[in-house]
């Protein structure tokens, strides 16, 4: 089997949307040449024939590109393609055409396609003629093939943003099989985007092909693991058997050859055979996440003898490691919800991923590796990708693989009905679900998949009552996806990987506290309390065993902030300001700003610096809460990257500049990491230790002054076994003045952070700002600060555009610090103090 890649040198041409034969590009206009992937919009942003949609308003300047057709052409010589003639199959594959497409070859039409979610694969042997072949694809939005009338069932129960009084969203998306997000969610712009969304490559094969391998890990026993699977042969002669004098299957790490499978003499049917195999693996090196231990990857080699001619396929990476889904029930009400990795309890420390531009295919993956290695840095170990979005592209999930970081896979359904009514609509998610789970099922980070985001949820909220719509197993508008066809094709493609309906799913409704996963809005973050909304200790009240989605909305820097308003001046109320604040913020922002730091009229620069820090406060407290809870499995918060810059829910910018929210998630996913809290008048703090090592370590104990002047401590000695999360101290609460003593557990000689009772706000305390720089040190092309406080600092930050070791800290008195700069060398960085006022 020979791939050839024909991603270069395409040409792209805009024509009227009704112009649907192929005709030649020069009775058409302007041209444009591209290379694939690639979004119709992309040549012409680069030709400056439009603006880039993420800058001011520019959104609403391009949306004349989802009303016309978008003709992608190139010409294939045959020369390119070796032994084709003598072949049995020349396949033209596109990976992702995004969205409604006609295949012509020739000038001749080939065929049709209408999801992005799986390939179009097609022989085209018969067809392509000897020198140069023409490949052409038109391609729409597909929203023009949508009648309204269509709609008239599930309308009503089909979500956008115009219940906030905004433009954003369609609600003909239910019935196109593409990303949801590209008509406007409350995070980003609508852009439609149409294009090549994938490799495109010519696939030749003859006589005999490896056509998929199957691999995982079955059970791990103290000294050796078994590994199962089936590799997919296919005989091409349709009417002859066939004998492959072997098949066999090499695991080799670090480039030794760890273990081998071979089959010899294998007789093959016409058609497709099935070889299943069994390994065993002595002393296997496991594959973990994040911070949990290492992420060694075996490679994988298939190859087989046919006829004296040996056929190979693709190498991929492959991760020794068992998953499991423990739902058991914990007492008469309850049932647990979490993961266990290679049979250890993982608590899942993560974020939801959306697509990091409103014009997903032009993400390449530099940009991939950096949003990942950043989630990475930041001690996550699991990421969720979210039902509104897109399968990512391969390079996304080896990343995953490469860093540790588990994958919470939605299937892509999203926040409304769906109309699985329809044969055609049933006929594109069956394809899509089957071609996904067998694409993915390989990789170590998969941990599980899931029906859908929310389309559980809409039918048990108080508003479904006036939809007209009644839902029952009879007529499930949509569900049937998820709770059927999605569950019984993963059962049969990949039954090893866990599967759950829907999130939020469990208990007698979505959203209970007693079973499944949450999604923790309606009390915090959406409340139609502003209290509670702004309020930190509304976390300490969750109950549930798994948090799926959460979160709270703060600003970019000043930088990001100046990038997205291009030419517009910034001005806070403006159209463009409004445009890049989210529609949930509903001035929480500012309510936010005036409970925990200040009332007072603010510059721009204040309300930054404000606004991130309460974020930064709110995403901390919180993800600490879900840690320190032991009923507590997992805490994803919304969300993680941009999608475009705006007021919004992430801590990595559009431009993957971190905020201050950041170092606040980084700090309460800390593999190891005390916390501690205040439970019915006793303080209590829980030990974690993630690690596969056990610690041993005393720590100074007791209540010190912020000023620094009294401590009434003492040395306690704590141990934190591998892989544990227990409560390792109580003591009786005292009467004490919060705004002069705090409660600490200082450790010493060790990298652990300290931890303190986080009752009273910033503006509470007596605190002050006094800093010192103890010395500047190089270290290659990085800069190391070192400070030292007298008394407690709250708010401690750079202010430079760097990435660091910690940013936004607080340091308690007579303590010293280490920060690394990365890329600062030779810098003399000084650090700013968050300004308090103490409030009336």
């Amino acid at each position: 089997m020979t791939k050839v890649n024909i991603n270069k040198d395409w040409l792209l041409q805009p024509r009227p949307i009704d112009e649907k034969e192929w005709s030649d590009m020069n009775k058409w206009g302007k041209r444009y040449t591209c290379d694939v992937p690639c979004d119709a919009s992309e040549p012409l942003i680069k030709s400056q024939d439009i603006p880039d949609p993420v800058i001011a308003n520019n959104c609403y300047k391009n949306e004349w590109i989802e009303d016309r057709s978008w003709w992608f052409q190139k010409a294939v010589n045959t020369d390119m393609l070796p032994d084709w003639e003598g072949a049995d199959s020349v396949e033209l594959v596109f990976l992702s055409l995004d969205h409604e497409a006609d295949i012509f070859l020739n000038g001749a039409h080939i065929a049709s396609h209408k999801s992005c979610h799986y390939e179009f694969r097609k022989n085209i042997k018969r067809l392509i003629k000897k020198g140069d072949n023409l490949i052409t694809v038109r391609l729409t939005s597909g929203l023009e093939t949508i009648p309204k009338e269509e709609l008239f069932e599930v309308d009503n129960a089909i979500c956008t943003e115009e219940p906030r009084r905004n433009d954003r969203g369609d609600k003909r998306r239910a019935f196109l099989r593409k990303p949801q997000y590209v008509y406007g969610w409350d995070w980003s712009p609508r852009a439609v985007t149409i294009g090549i969304a994938d490799d495109v490559y010519i696939e030749i094969s003859k006589t005999a092909r490896i056509t998929d391998v199957h691999i995982y890990t079955e059970r791990i026993e103290s000294n050796y693991s078994v590994i199962r699977g089936e590799i997919e042969v296919e005989n091409m002669n349709i009417l002859s058997t066939l004998d492959a004098e072997y098949i066999r299957l090499n695991l080799t790490l670090n480039n030794e050859k760890k273990v081998s499978w071979e089959e010899k003499d294998v007789f093959l049917c016409s058609g497709l055979n099935y070889l299943p195999f069994e390994i065993k693996i002595e002393n296997p090196h496991l594959w973990w996440p994040n911070n949990s231990g290492h992420q060694p990857l075996y490679k994988v080699n298939c190859e087989m003898m046919v006829k004296n001619r040996q056929i190979s396929y693709p190498q991929f990476d492959f991760g020794i490691r068992t998953i499991e889904l423990d739902t058991s029930r914990i007492n008469d009400d309850r049932r647990d919800f979490k993961f266990k990795i290679n049979g250890y309890d993982i608590f899942a420390k993560g974020a939801n991923w959306v697509p990091s531009d409103p014009l997903y295919i032009r993400v390449d993956d530099d940009r991939l590796e950096k949003i990942i290695k950043e989630a990475a840095d930041a001690n996550m170990n699991i990421l969720r990708i979210w039902g509104g979005a897109v399968y990512n592209r391969k390079s996304f999930y080896t990343l995953c693989d490469k860093y540790g970081l588990l994958v919470w896979q939605d299937f892509m359904f999203a926040c409304s009905a769906y109309p699985d009514s329809l044969e055609w609509f049933m006929d594109l998610c069956e394809k899509e679900i089957d071609y996904q789970t067998k694409r993915l099922r390989n990789h170590a980070c998969l941990a599980l998949f899931c029906g859908n985001n929310e389309c559980h949820e809409i039918f048990s909220i108080k508003n479904f009552m006036n939809w007209d719509i009644n839902p029952d197993y009879s007529k499930q508008y949509g569900l049937s996806i998820s709770n059927n066809l999605a569950k019984k094709i993963t059962h049969m493609n990949c039954p090893h990987i866990p599967y759950w309906n829907s999130s939020p799913y469990g208990g007698d409704i979505p959203q209970s506290s007693k079973c499944g996963d949450v999604h923790y809005w309606n009390d915090a973050m959406m409340s139609p309390d502003m209290e509670n909304r702004i309020t930190l200790q509304v976390y300490d009240k969750v109950s549930s065993a798994f948090v799926s989605e959460y979160g709270y909305i703060g600003p970019t820097c000043r930088k990001t902030i100046e990038q997205y308003h291009g030419d517009c001046p910034i001005e806070k109320g403006s159209f463009v300001w409004n445009l890049h604040n989210n529609t949930m913020e509903k001035d929480t922002v500012d309510a936010g700003i005036k409970k925990h730091y200040t009332d007072k009229e603010l510059t721009l620069d204040e309300y930054i610096t404000y606004a991130q820090m309460v974020q930064y406060s709110v995403l901390n407290y919180s993800l600490e809460a879900f840690r320190f809870s032991l009923l507590c499995n997992g805490g994803i918060f919304w969300m993680f990257n941009d999608c475009w810059g705006e007021v919004g829910w992430t801590v990595l910018d559009y431009y993957l500049r971190r905020k201050a929210s950041y170092y606040g998630v980084k700090r309460a996913f800390e593999p190891v990491k005390i916390i501690i809290r205040l439970v019915d008048n006793t303080i209590t703090a829980v030990g974690i230790n993630e690690t596969d090592k056990d610690m041993d370590f005393t720590a100074e104990t007791g209540w010190i002054t912020f000023d620094g002047t009294r401590r009434e401590t003492a040395n306690t000695s704590f141990s934190l076994p591998k892989r544990s999360r227990q409560v390792i101290y109580t003591e009786k609460m005292q009467k004490k003045d919060l705004s002069e003593w705090i409660f600490a557990i200082i450790p010493r000689e060790t990298e652990v952070s300290s931890a303190i009772l986080n009752i009273a706000d910033a503006c509470e305390r007596k605190t002050t700002n006094d800093v010192e720089i103890l010395k500047y040190e190089n270290n290659r092309d990085d800069l190391h600060v070192y400070l030292k406080t007298k008394g407690f600092v709250h708010g401690i930050y750079f202010e430079e555009d760097y990435n660091y070791s910690d940013n936004y800290f607080d340091m308690l008195p007579d303590e010293t610090k280490k920060v690394i700069v990365y890329g600062a060398k030779s810098s003399k960085l000084v650090p700013k103090t968050v300004v308090l006022e103490h409030l009336d």
